[in-house]
């Protein structure tokens, strides 16, 4: 699973607010390339393909098994199919998990045929109105199935893998609807008596409104180099690197620094880079995972 190493949160509680990291502790990273200008959009992630940055954690009930009392668990937040886009593969979903978008680097947006292989068992393939996620195992299973029709897209999460697997991959519905409108995106989970719709809008300045039940949250966009979200998220543009400073409950935050390099991104011990086939994840110097990319264009 690409998750963060977050033995840095432990200083949370000793910092307030989010200062910049001193030059000599990001000097020895990699080599930098100035990043592209910040951006917001909103982003629905249809592919699953994400490396994590920020993952939230989230804690399940206590269960009771036979009279006996086994304590809940602190598990990853599953995410969620929509996100905001901040610019440079930078993604903020609906659940507040932060992640990097592999597809920006395998350049699948505009394509309506590929397919993709990550490690030996799971494929990823787009044929034209239809995208399927396999794992390749004894008996196959597909994990979610995304059809494209016109401005509305819909999701099925194959229901193993909503339940059991991998969570990085997971969403809290089976099924939903996205329908993208003129002024934002239309999020229909099929909830009882409508439960869950959520309407996203950007207005003419770009910021970016997601209901909620006490109050709304909005991405905004501050100066040409900084994108704030109510006190949660800062996103800030320098000349060779981007600090994201995500806060907690308390509103301290320790800044984190995403590189762009030659090949693809560098953060918090994680690289992905871009090779002549696909894409390659490491972490702390180690090769993790590789997707490699077949184009369909033929089909």
């Amino acid at each position: 699973m690409h998750r963060t190493l977050f033995s840095f949160l432990a200083v949370l509680s000793l910092m307030a607010g989010c200062a910049s990291l001193e030059k000599r502790q990001i000097d020895d990273l990699v080599d930098r390339y100035p990043p592209e200008p910040l951006q917001l959009s909103i982003q629905p992630e249809y592919y699953s393909l994400r490396v994590d940055l920020v993952r939230k954690i989230m804690s399940t009930p206590p269960t009771v098994i036979n009279g006996i009392v086994a304590p809940g668990q602190q598990v990853d937040m599953p995410y969620h199919v929509v996100g905001v886009g901040l610019g440079n593969g930078i993604v903020f979903d609906l659940k507040k998990n932060l992640y990097f978008d592999l597809g920006s680097l395998l350049e699948i947006k505009d394509k309506d045929n590929f397919s993709i292989r990550e490690g030996t068992n799971v494929s990823y393939v787009r044929r034209g109105a239809e995208f399927k996620r396999t794992t390749h195992s004894l008996v196959n299973t597909t994990d979610s199935v995304v059809t494209f029709n016109g401005n509305k897209v819909t999701v099925k999460q194959g229901l193993l893998q909503a339940l059991l697997r991998d969570s990085r991959r997971c969403f809290f519905h089976n099924k939903c609807d996205i329908t993208i409108e003129p002024d934002g995106l239309l999020y229909d989970p099929h909830g009882l008596l409508g439960a869950g719709k959520t309407k996203i809008s950007q207005d003419t300045s770009g910021a970016i409104t997601i209901p909620g039940f006490f109050s709304d949250r909005t991405f905004k966009m501050v100066g040409e180099n900084k994108i704030v979200l109510d006190g949660i998220l800062e996103v800030t543009r320098h000349d060779d690197r981007i600090e994201i400073c995500h806060r907690d409950l308390f509103g301290t935050g320790t800044p984190m620094t995403f590189i762009k390099t030659k090949d693809g991104i560098a953060f918090m011990g994680i690289e992905v880079k871009k090779t002549s086939d696909g894409v390659e994840v490491y972490r702390d110097g180690s090769l993790e995972t590789k997707y490699e990319l077949n184009n369909l264009e033929s089909m």
